[in-house]
């Protein structure tokens, strides 16, 4: 029995230990986060970071979906492959990457009008707008509060609010968010870099993440994930998703959706009929330029078809 007692002490004492390292560990890191890349562009009073690559007369801005702890990072691939024709922009939002967490409610109102000003403050009036996942909500707001700003706009297997309810996303989110932040603060994500230092990483076989860019990501990873504007955003999904559910795409604006034949078959098998994701993506646009192409991949597509994307995209906005 002291034997036991012994023993559950001295996990206690490591564990503790190993927070408390940690900490020091992730202070020192949280430093380095300061203008890791990109540059800073005001937005009321804080700082939204933004990379732009290319010198293109078109912009494409990329904005990223819920959670990405990088979107500079994660759309980079898709950005060098695309910067070779346009300028391209990539937007972290607040809470996200290494712009500041602002007080602002994380409304579907509020997110859009960020992106709107981020814009003017870059004297961008008028680009392709390029978003993922639940990035998609934020733009669909913006189309419809800002007439004239997008002349395009491409989905990467954008949110449908219509589809939801065939999932209650954001228990799973929350539930992940907050498990992913306990790793985290104990240092068990750290310890298992230790092993395995692409562990984060996102895969993509047309993009060679140089080491600098390892170590970014996983600086952030460690840093910045589910952070507490992240955490608000998520538990206003419903709420954003209702406001935005008699929305469509302006019809001026055509559309082009990249859509993941995975949700297609989640949906299926929580008893949605065939094709439901599908299905509400057709009906989000009546532009007759529109386009819509289904792929066998999962829903992270800017990382899984890169180079057919970038491809796609140049021949499709060209042919305007």
């Amino acid at each position: 029995m002291k034997f036991l007692t012994k023993l559950v002490l001295g996990a206690i004492a490591a564990a503790a230990g190993g927070v408390a390292v940690n900490k020091v560990v992730s202070n020192k890191e949280s430093e380095m986060i300061e203008g890791l890349y990109g540059r800073y562009v005001e937005v009321f009073g804080k700082r939204i970071c933004v990379e732009v690559r290319g010198e293109g007369s078109e912009t494409i801005v990329l904005y990223p979906g819920f959670g990405d702890v990088s979107p500079v990072l994660n759309f980079r691939p898709l950005a060098s492959f695309l910067s070779h024709y346009y300028r391209v922009v990539t937007v972290e939002p607040f809470g996200y990457g290494i712009s500041d967490s602002t007080s602002r409610e994380r409304s579907v109102e509020n997110i859009a009008e960020e992106l709107h000003e981020t814009m003017k403050a870059l004297e961008i009036d008028n680009y392709v707008l390029a978003a993922h996942s639940f990035g998609g909500v934020y733009a669909l707001e913006l189309m419809n509060s800002y007439p004239g700003e997008v002349k395009a706009f491409i989905g990467i297997d954008t949110t449908v609010p219509e589809a939801m309810k065939y999932l209650d996303d954001s228990l799973v989110e929350y539930a992940l968010g907050s498990g992913t932040r306990f790793l985290n603060e104990s240092g068990i994500n750290r310890l298992l870099l230790a092993f395995n230092e692409e562990r984060f990483l996102p895969e993509n076989e047309y993009y060679q993440y140089t080491n600098a860019e390892k170590k970014m990501f996983n600086i952030l990873t460690l840093n910045r994930s589910f952070t507490d504007n992240m955490k608000d955003e998520m538990l206003l999904a419903k709420e954003n998703l209702d406001k935005i559910l008699t929305k469509a795409i302006p019809d001026d604006v055509p559309v082009y959706q990249f859509v993941s034949l995975h949700n297609d078959r989640l949906l299926e098998s929580l008893g949605a009929p065939e094709d439901t994701w599908t299905h509400y993506h057709e009906i989000l646009t009546n532009n007759p330029k529109s386009k819509l192409e289904r792929h066998a991949a999962p829903h992270e597509l800017h990382q899984k078809i890169t180079k057919e994307m970038a491809i796609n995209i140049d021949e499709w906005l060209r042919s305007l």
